[in-house]
């Protein structure tokens, strides 16, 4: 059963065993569920299924987010095999969830997206050409990292 905008969403994205003693992976869930109250991050969410494996290269920290329809659970280390990873610094994979977007939804092309928008997409561009940011399967699930992207930018104050 998917939630809809008036339930509870901190039933919808949970902490897996010893999760909730890393930062990171407390800060993600924090900001999951602060941005799926939007209905922009909300829809993203509720069609997001996979998982996404983020890789802190220098912090020695590994995250699996399984996504289903709705649901998040923030693991601890790496479960499964996820469809994209995402390797970097700490900071780097902090900075996705920083990222700001002031328009109404990202979405591929950055079309009638503005230029606010465009700056959070050619920041992240920056990252991955400098290769601070790597995200291994992007090209045979770029939806998957596209609705990932939506949850996990911010939207306004």
């Amino acid at each position: 059963m998917l939630c809809r905008v008036g339930s509870d969403v901190r039933a919808m994205v949970d902490l897996g065993p010893g999760a909730d003693r890393d930062a990171l992976a407390v800060e993600l869930a924090e900001l999951v569920r602060r941005n799926v109250t939007d209905s922009d991050a909300r829809a993203a969410f509720e069609e997001l299924r996979g998982s996404v494996a983020l890789i802190a290269t220098d912090a020695n920290t590994t995250l699996t987010l399984r996504f289903d329809l709705g649901r998040l659970v923030v693991h601890e280390g790496l479960v499964g095999v996820p469809e994209i990873s995402v390797r970097g610094a700490l900071e780097d994979l902090r900075d996705l969830g920083r990222l700001r977007l002031p328009g109404r939804s990202l979405d591929a092309t950055g079309a009638g997206a503005g230029r606010e928008r465009g700056g959070v997409l050619r920041g992240l561009a920056r990252a991955l050409a400098t290769r601070r940011l790597e995200i291994y399967g992007l090209w045979s699930h770029p939806r998957l990292v596209l609705r990932l992207l939506r949850v996990l930018v911010r939207r306004p104050d």
